[in-house]
């Protein structure tokens, strides 16, 4: 108990004995493991009785909430503006990096409620206050990156999330912003190669093309078994099919005046043009190898739509 210097007990405003509690609480957090968060831990490291506590505080519950607070005021500020943006690629960046900092700076209290083994369910409200709101923004972006590829947008959300989570407790203090910048960017290349897509001012959505009428099951058999695109199911017209090509709908639509398409695009990019390549040869389609700097392969199609498949940049020999 704090006593001025003839005795007396010393006066305190109410919100300089809330402050004091909590920083005992964070200090306490910090140096112990979290089941030893008790009233009377905390209390003991104050200049206030244990009974006081009650005052402020209803239970230790609404201690470890108003613990994490000032966290949520700053996580709910950055996921508000990327639910708010019109593009959730930099937007999410922009999250993410105000999230890094905000683990750096409030790292030991955020390692204790995530960090602890301790079947607690004041903990686990915690936790959930944090994450949560960061998990529902997330599965609004799965599901406007990559609508028909995850059958489950909030389990991969989840996923997302929870990887950043325990990416960004490592966090320490000490961290340069270089470090928390190659952190940050490291996590979104992980975001963006799931959901199937890259910054930039232009995302394409769609890609059209046209093929002969009734000849639906032959787009399924080169674009859905050959290459391998998950078929988007229940589509309006029976006389059209599409394909998933991370995150880019290939919708095929019967057309009575069909020409073939010359190129449909670029270069669709895979990991190893080569193997496919391979598998559409032993499928029957002749594939011509256009192999520069960047290793190409043509193919037509069961229509005569002409694709281009394309590889990274091989190394320059010159």
């Amino acid at each position: 108990m704090a006593l001025a210097t003839d005795g007396r007990r010393r006066r305190r405003t109410p919100d300089d004995a809330r402050r004091e509690i909590l920083e005992a609480a964070a200090r306490r957090l910090a140096q112990a493991p979290p089941h030893e968060l008790t009233v009377a831990a905390v209390m003991a490291d104050t200049t206030l009785t244990r009974k006081s506590f009650y005052v402020y505080f209803r239970d230790r519950a609404e201690l470890l909430a108003a613990l994490v607070q000032p966290l949520r005021t700053d996580t709910d500020e950055a996921v508000e503006s990327w639910r708010a943006a019109t593009d959730p690629v930099p937007a999410g960046r922009a999250a993410l990096a105000s999230a890094a900092r905000t683990y750096r700076r409030h790292g030991a209290i955020l390692r204790a409620v995530f960090w602890s083994s301790v079947d607690d369910p004041d903990l686990t409200a915690a936790r959930a206050a944090l994450v949560e709101p960061v998990i529902v923004a997330a599965e609004a972006t799965v599901r406007t990156l990559a609508p028909h590829r995850f059958p489950d947008a909030r389990a991969v959300a989840t996923a997302l999330v929870t990887m950043n989570v325990h990416r960004l407790l490592e966090l320490r203090p000490e961290a340069s912003d270089a470090e928390l910048d190659e952190l940050v960017d490291s996590l979104t290349a992980v975001w963006e190669a799931t959901l199937g897509s890259a910054a930039g001012a232009v995302v394409m959505r769609q890609l059209g093309l046209g093929c002969p009428p009734g000849e639906q099951e032959l787009s399924r058999a080169f674009y859905g078994r050959a290459l391998g695109f998950p078929e988007i199911p229940n589509l309006d017209s029976a006389e059209e099919c599409a394909f998933d090509m991370g995150g880019v709908e290939l919708r095929l639509t019967a057309e009575a005046d069909f020409r073939p398409a010359e190129r449909i695009c670029a270069s669709l990019f895979v990991d190893d043009a080569q193997a496919l390549a391979d598998r559409l040869t032993s499928a029957g389609h002749d594939v011509v190898v256009d192999e520069a700097r960047i290793r190409r392969y043509r193919v037509k199609d069961p229509h005569g739509n002409v694709i281009e498949l394309g590889q990274q940049e091989l190394p320059d020999t010159r």
